[in-house]
C-alpha cells in the first residue's frame, strides 16, 4: 500500500522564483491496484512520482509503503520497493552499455553486488527467457548496444528490466509518450502482463486521455498540486475522453471546452 498524507513540496522556498509543486496531497492506494494520473504540464505528476521514488525530498508530510514511513528514505534505500520506467527510451539505461549489461545492473539493483559476477550463463538464460516474451528478437542480440535499439525496443527492454527483481511498485512515468502509436500499444500490452503477472501496485501518468480510462482501475486528476478529482468503480466505467475533458474544465474553474491536444500541451 501507497499513502501519502498532506504531501507538500516547494521548490526554492523563499526565492522570487518559488514554485509549489505539491499542496497538500492526501491519497491512499491499496496493495496491487493498477491507477492512472492525468492532468496539465506542471500539474504535479512527475513530482508525484519523483517524491514516491526518494528522488525529490517532501517538504512536509509524509509518505508510507505500508507500514513504513519512507518520507526520508533516499531513493537508494526505496530500490527493493520501487521500480521506475521513464518518458525518454533513453532514460533509465545506459546506451553505450549492452543488453545484457543493463539487464544485469537492473538485477543487481537490490544488492551489493558487482557487474562481473552478475554476468554468467545462468543469468544469460533467464534474460534471454524474458526477452523472448517480447518477440522482438533481442533474445539473440544479447551483445547489442542499447543505445543502437529503436525507441520502442528500448522502451521494452526497461519495462523487463523493472520487473528482474521483486518489488511492490512500479512508476510509470508517461512512458509511451515518446513512442509511435502502434509501439505505444505494444508498450503497453506489455506492461500490462508484467503488472498482472507481478501483482504489483502502479501509478501510471499519461497524457492520453484514452489510456486513462482503458488502463487500471482508477484515475486521479492532479492540478496546481492537488489531486481534483478521484475516479473508480462504477463510476468511472461510465466515462468518455469527453468527460475527463470537462471535468478537468470544471476544475480549473474558466469554463473552457478542453480536448485532448490542449490539454497534451498544457493550456
Amino acid at each position: 500500500m501507497i499513502r501519502c498524507e498532506d504531501l507538500r513540496i516547494t521548490f526554492n522556498a523563499g526565492l522570487p522564483t518559488e514554485k509549489k509543486a505539491l499542496r497538500g496531497v492526501d491519497l491512499e492506494i491499496p496493495e496491487g491496484e493498477f491507477v492512472t494520473v492525468i492532468g496539465s504540464n506542471g500539474a504535479g505528476k512527475s513530482t508525484l512520482l519523483n517524491a514516491l521514488a526518494g528522488d525529490i525530498s517532501a517538504s512536509s508530510g509524509k509518505i508510507w509503503f505500508g507500514d513504513k514511513d519512507v518520507t526520508r528514505t533516499p531513493a537508494t534505500g526505496r530500490t527493493r520497493d520501487v521500480a521506475r520506467v521513464f518518458q525518454d527510451p533513453l532514460a533509465g539505461t545506459c546506451g553505450n552499455m549492452t543488453i545484457e549489461e543493463n539487464m544485469a545492473l537492473a538485477y543487481g539493483r537490490t544488492s551489493r553486488g558487482n557487474l562481473s559476477f552478475a554476468l554468467n550463463n545462468k543469468l544469460r538464460d533467464i534474460f534471454r527467457t524474458q526477452l523472448a516474451r517480447l518477440n522482438l528478437g533481442l533474445e539473440d542480440r544479447l551483445h547489442a548496444e542499447m543505445g543502437l535499439l529503436s525507441g520502442g525496443q528500448r522502451q521494452s527492454v526497461s519495462l523487463l528490466m523493472s520487473a528482474l527483481q521483486p518489488s511492490k511498485i512500479l512508476l510509470l512515468d508517461e512512458h509511451t509518450a515518446a513512442l509511435d502509436p502502434k509501439t505505444a500499444a505494444l508498450i503497453m500490452d506489455i506492461s500490462r502482463q508484467i503488472i498482472e503477472e507481478k501483482q504489483l501496485t502502479v501509478l501510471m501518468v499519461t497524457h492520453s486521455m484514452r489510456q486513462a480510462l482503458d488502463y487500471g482501475s482508477r484515475t486521479l486528476m492532479l492540478h496546481e498540486g492537488k489531486v481534483v478529482f478521484d475516479l473508480s468503480g462504477e463510476e468511472r466505467k461510465q466515462y468518455e475522453v469527453k468527460d475527463l475533458l470537462n471535468l478537468f474544465a470544471k476544475a480549473r474553474g474558466d469554463g473552457e471546452e478542453l480536448d485532448d491536444d490542449k490539454l497534451l500541451l498544457g493550456a
